[in-house]
């Protein structure tokens, strides 16, 4: 069983790649700024043609599953991505800067112009904001002492007669 996933790996990294590069052709799954980004039915086609090679890697995958390895893949190359600008931020020298071994990061660097992180002093006024936001809204008030009571709905009169007997007829 091993040694049969090992004969498919190089084949699915070819496959991943092309998924990847696919990918990179439809700005309306990634690129927030372009206008087919807002297009459902363009996503849906796109989606569609990604669903094609994603079963060349897993057959029984659905257009969910497309849009799970698209997040998956987003998602591990923000953390990426993140190290690089950590460590360009620490002020390090050139020989000590994070470089990622991920082959999948290289092959989405098309992400990166959408996935700038917010600048360390930016990020530090946004928590004071936030923090000074919290601390007068309503939500962070204390509750009452005591909860409020519920109170049983008024009946209606039916001509004449009240609710209760009118719904037992």
């Amino acid at each position: 069983m091993t040694e049969t996933v090992w004969k498919m790996f190089p084949q699915m990294i070819k496959r991943l790649k092309e998924f990847i590069r696919l990918w990179e052709t439809y700005p309306e799954l990634w690129n927030i700024s372009s206008k087919a980004y807002r297009d459902k039915l363009k996503k849906n086609i796109a989606l569609d043609n990604l669903l094609v090679i994603y079963k060349k890697i897993k057959p029984s995958s659905t257009r969910e599953d497309v849009k799970k390895k698209l997040n998956s893949l987003r998602t591990n190359f923000r953390k990426e991505l993140k190290k690089v600008f950590q460590s360009k931020a620490s002020g390090k020298g050139t020989d000590e800067l994070y470089v990622p071994s991920s082959w999948t990061y290289y092959e989405l660097l098309f992400l990166k112009n959408d996935e700038q992180p917010i600048p360390l002093r930016q990020r530090d006024n946004i928590d004071r904001e936030t923090q000074e936001q919290e601390k007068y809204s309503v939500s962070s008030m204390n509750p009452p002492a005591t909860p409020p009571t519920p109170t049983q709905p008024k009946k209606k009169k039916v001509s004449g007669i009240d609710h209760q007997t009118f719904m037992e007829q």
